[in-house]
Formats: structure tokens, sequence, C-alpha cells
């Protein structure tokens, strides 16, 4: 007898239903945490930032949310590096994908209404004693969302940055160190060998005189 369908849960529609969670539990911290969100304007530039206003924000009591529209949770996405991690379950890895910011008009968001997410906004360093975010993780039925949170007293008109660690720097091919059977320049590789062998046999036979040609 064949087993009644109804009981059984796919596999597509359990990952719709945990990124529903995730989703939810986005906009339940967002929600709790922004309080203090109208305490921000944002520049354009070179990076875009957020900075605070005319207010002190206490150490701890700023929380920013990667919340982003449902359709930017991502699973098992090969893009997951530029993404946030949102956790695995299932052996399934959830993300979330960073949202384009909202377009603007002059000083004014377009449309009015537009979602503009502080999160997104934070400017990256790679100076650990520049920073005033940091990322934490705060827990919501047992799912782990990850945040950004004040680890001191930001004062006024601060900008808001967290630290990245800095791309190591490229070193130039012609100074780099080959470990392993990869071929150096001391290597008697079968290419190196055909080369100076090719080499020699030219100089012998520029150094060689012409033939003279006999006489009839």
């Amino acid at each position: 007898m064949m087993k009644n369908p109804v009981n059984v849960v796919p596999a597509a529609l359990r990952l719709t239903l945990k990124n529903n969670d995730i989703f939810a539990a986005l906009m339940e911290l967002y929600t709790k945490h922004q309080k203090h969100y109208d305490a921000f304007c944002y520049f354009r530039g070179s990076p875009d930032h957020v900075r605070t206003t005319d207010c002190t924000i206490k150490k701890g009591n700023l929380v920013l949310v990667p919340l982003v529209p449902m359709h930017n949770i991502a699973v098992d996405s090969t893009s997951a590096s530029r993404g946030i991690d949102a956790g695995t379950y299932d052996d399934h890895i959830y993300t979330i994908m960073p949202m384009a910011k909202a377009p603007h008009d002059g000083d004014a968001w377009d449309p009015a209404d537009a979602f503009v997410n502080p999160y997104f906004w934070v400017g990256k360093v790679g100076d650990t004693k520049l920073i005033n975010m940091v990322p934490a993780e705060i827990v919501v039925k047992g799912l782990t969302i990850p945040v950004l949170k004040n680890p001191a007293d930001i004062p006024p008109h601060t900008k808001l940055v967290v630290f990245v660690k800095p791309k190591a720097a490229m070193v130039p091919l012609k100074n780099a160190t080959l470990k392993g059977n990869e071929f150096d320049e001391n290597d008697d590789a079968p290419q190196a060998k055909a080369k100076a062998k090719a080499s020699r046999l030219a100089k012998e036979k520029a150094a060689v005189p012409p033939a003279k040609k006999a006489k009839k």
C-alpha cells in the first residue's frame, strides 16, 4: 500500500518553510531594534556610508539587522561568499544576499517610502582601532541571526564602521617561491632541455663556413 502523500512534507516545501522562518526572525529583530534607526543620515560617495546625527548611542544599544526581502534569502547559493551566513539547517546553507540600495532624487529617497536598511550602509575598515560596530549573533526561536552591535558608546555625527580583514597583497610571479613539484627555474624540465639543444645547434651551424661550390 502506498503512503499517504498528505503526511509527507516535500523537500522543496521544507526549504521554503525554513526561508519563511529566517525572514520572520529577521523581521522580529528589525522591528524590535529599529528605535535608533531614525538617528541616521546617509551619504552617497566613495564609498557610501551612514552616520549618526546629533545623538549619542550608548554601548550595546544599537543593533543592526540584515533584514532583506524574502527572495534575498538564498539556499545553497554559488554566490554565498558575497552574502551573510544565516546558518546551516538540514545540510542546506542559507545566505542573506545584500539588497540593492534604494534610489534617491537629490536629498530625498525615490520613492519616499523606500526601504533603507542601515546594516548595508556600514563602512569597512582594516584597522580594529577605528571600528565602532562588531559582528554578533542573536538566537530567535532556534535560529541564529547575524547582527552588528556597538561595543562602545557612539558619539554624535559618527560614521559607522566594522572591521574587514584586508586582502593579502598579490606577490609578483617573478618573486614568488614555488614549492612541491611545481616547476621553477632550476628544474630540468623537458621544455628547457629542448630549447637549450635548439639554441646550441643554431650556434654550431652559424659557426661552420659555407661549403665552396665544386668546379665543373
